[in-house]
């Protein structure tokens, strides 16, 4: 059985926000877009007992009798604009709120940078002039959450030193590039050098070097590099080796780092689909049109400025949303293609539209207007405790179909006629900690344990492990006289030892030669070697060591804390053969002449075999083990006897203890 199970429960918003939401979306004309079948929305606070409000401001409208500045760019905001008004309302707003300390209803902690979060359903007009005015009040703010990387200062520094190492002639380039953090320097150092110059401006600054070093000295070296450095070799060098990165992060900001950082991983894209030319990838960015896409994530204390698109799954403290007044693109336009069932229209005007393009512009205005409804919802919904509605206005009157006028009509319904001063601010539920009133005074901390302020014991110190090489007074056994040969015949003969027995019989002698051969052992050598090699192999005294089940080059780790060794045993054994009730236990030796008897093997060879005896002794209990040192120039087997192997032992251990008297 199939039945609905509607998710009405917010864990995010306070009952406040919440129910503003639902009186803005109560009419059946404003929720339309919002849900599939078109019922009532209604939604339940988990936070049910926690305090918050909304601000909901009025609009700000343009001074007719101001015309602006005619000598400003055309695309950039007016300083008396209303969207230049509004970003240094907002930007005091959350000035005065860092500054006071001001804590949010059930907070402990001030409000912090981290914890606001400005949505837009567009970036412009009042993305950039917000953040501008937050940067003048010394507000950490992360910019916009995507932005064209072209159009950012730190890629077009990086690009005017491409333009100008390619060809110097460029002036402007260079211009540009000795006035930013690469170069450093100001307007009127710039000036002294380029004004009353007789050539180009690299000649000039070749010419007076010694007053312009650091900028001279950056651009001859990646002069160097420039004809035959690829991109990303060329630009890591730039802002890693001769500190480019550093320069620009403190002069742009930490947020520049995403532009830097993305303009890098653009220079390795190139070079994977292109050949490695500067001049081939400036014009590659550029054509590109590339956009970033920071990450937006609360780890960072700064303020968000991002569209409502980019913020889905994001929640803040405090949302603010300024640019309300505003209709969703297109709906005014004659662009683009109208897409129907009936196939695809051109938008002609509608004075000169048949009627099928007219119902289907009507149409695609509709899905404009429900998505756009659609975002207003996410922006409302992103809000934990505040929420702050405001907008400005241009010269047509308010749209009804604008989120504030959505707002407006939700907040009369709630007959709000609550005002502060003389701003007319409406106020929904409680916003008193902001201004002053009473906040929660945290409970007194538990006592501490007593043991946080005494001193911290020492570390146990970790012995060193106990190899045969550390025992006090072990004499070097004496060496075969083979000169510097000796440990390339005697690695060799102990790799052919561990890796033969794996091998099967009849190819032993071919595979063994030729590893010889190609270890660098001569020709009238290797063939007694493996010889000697064979022999052991072959020989039915060592069938148990080299036999199924045996293993080679075994490492093994144990402690003997009851012989009076605190340290543990480790070490490596050549060859291991375990049986139901035995432990064998050999070790290779290359060296000559050999010994007759277990009384004239050197006392570091027994020494060895006795620890590792010991630590066999706690890997393996029970069984007997039997240790063994086979010199291969014979091949001859000499088995340690249990006697002398505790005798050794025993002398081992005074030894490590500090006692006199060890064998």
């Amino acid at each position: 059985e199939l039945r609905p199970v509607p998710l009405t429960t917010s864990r995010r918003s306070v009952p406040e926000i919440l129910g503003f939401v639902d009186a803005v979306f109560a009419s059946e004309s404003a929720r339309a877009g919002l849900t599939s079948r078109g019922e009532a929305i209604q939604h339940h606070a988990h936070r049910e007992k926690d305090k918050g409000g909304i601000e909901f401001w009025p609009t700000l409208k343009p001074d007719e009798q101001d015309d602006g500045d005619p000598w400003a760019p055309v695309d950039a905001v007016q300083k008396d604009s209303p969207p230049a008004r509004l970003a240094a309302q907002v930007a005091a707003k959350i000035s005065g709120w860092l500054d006071s300390g001001a804590r949010l209803p059930g907070h402990d902690a001030p409000i912090q940078p981290r914890d606001i979060m400005i949505l837009l359903p567009r970036r412009e007009p009042f993305g950039s002039e917000v953040i501008r005015q937050m940067k003048v009040r010394g507000i950490p703010v992360a910019g916009a959450d995507r932005v064209r990387l072209t159009e950012q200062i730190a890629a077009m520094d990086l690009i005017a030193l491409g333009r100008f190492v390619l060809q110097r002639e460029d002036d402007l380039s260079l211009a540009a590039l000795l006035r930013s953090p690469l170069c450093g320097l100001s307007e009127d150092a710039l000036f002294r050098l380029a004004h009353g110059r007789k050539g180009e401006l690299w000649q000039a600054l070749v010419a007076r070097q010694g007053e312009f070093a650091d900028a001279h000295r950056f651009l001859s070296r990646m002069l160097e590099r420039a004809d035959y450095a690829p991109p990303f070799e060329f630009y890591s060098h730039a802002l890693t080796a001769l500190g480019g990165k550093e320069k620009l992060l403190g002069r742009l900001g930490p947020e520049s780092a995403d532009a830097i950082e993305e303009f890098l991983s653009l220079t390795l894209t190139h070079e994977r689909g292109h050949s490695p030319s500067l001049e081939s990838f400036l014009h590659w960015v550029e054509a590109g049109n590339v956009e970033i896409k920071r990450d937006m994530e609360r780890s960072r204390n700064e303020v968000r400025v991002m569209t409502v698109h980019g913020a889905k799954g994001l929640e803040a403290d405090i949302v603010i949303l300024p640019d309300t007044t505003s209709l969703p693109g297109g709906l005014n336009r004659s662009e683009g293609l109208l897409y129907t069932e009936d196939g695809v229209l051109f938008p002609l005007p509608k004075q000169d539209a048949p009627d099928i393009a007219r119902v289907a512009r009507t149409a695609a205005d509709e899905e404009l207007k429900r998505e756009h409804r659609r975002l207003f919802y996410v922006a409302l919904t992103r809000a934990r405790d505040r929420l702050c509605i405001c907008g400005f206005e241009g010269k047509r009157p308010l749209q009804p179909d604008s989120w504030y006028a959505l707002a407006q009509v939700a907040a009369r319904q709630l007959d709000l006629d609550l005002t502060r001063g003389d701003d007319q601010v409406r106020i929904i539920g409680s916003v008193e900690d902001e201004h002053g009133g009473e906040t929660r005074v945290p409970d007194a901390p538990a006592p501490l344990p007593g043991w946080i302020s005494q001193q911290a014991p020492a570390e146990p110190v970790t012995p060193n492990p106990i190899r045969p090489s550390d025992i006090p007074g072990a004499a070097p056994p004496a060496f075969s006289p083979l000169g510097a040969s000796r440990f390339l015949r005697g690695n060799v003969v102990h790799a052919l030892l561990a890796r033969l027995p794996e091998t099967p019989r009849e190819r032993r002698a071919e595979i063994a030669l030729k590893f010889a051969r190609a270890s660098g052992v001569p020709q009238k050598d290797a063939e007694g070697l493996v010889r000697e090699t064979l022999t052991v192999l072959d020989h039915p005294l060592f069938a148990a060591a080299f036999g199924p089940g045996s293993k080679a080059e075994v490492a093994i780790h144990a402690s003997r804390p009851d012989l009076g060794l605190k340290a543990p045993i480790t070490g490596r054994l050549d060859r291991l053969a375990v049986s139901e009730s035995e432990v064998l236990i050999l070790d290779f030796k290359t060296n000559r002449p050999l010994p007759n008897a277990e009384a004239d093997i050197a006392p570091l060879y027994l020494d060895q075999m006795a620890l590792y005896r010991a630590a066999a002794q706690s890997v393996f209990p029970g069984k007997r083990i039997v240790c063994g040192l086979l010199f291969t120039d014979g091949p001859r087997l000499l088995q340690l006897s249990d006697v002398v192997m505790d005798a050794r032992l025993a002398g081992i251990s005074m030894a490590v203890q500090g006692v006199s008297g060890a064998p």
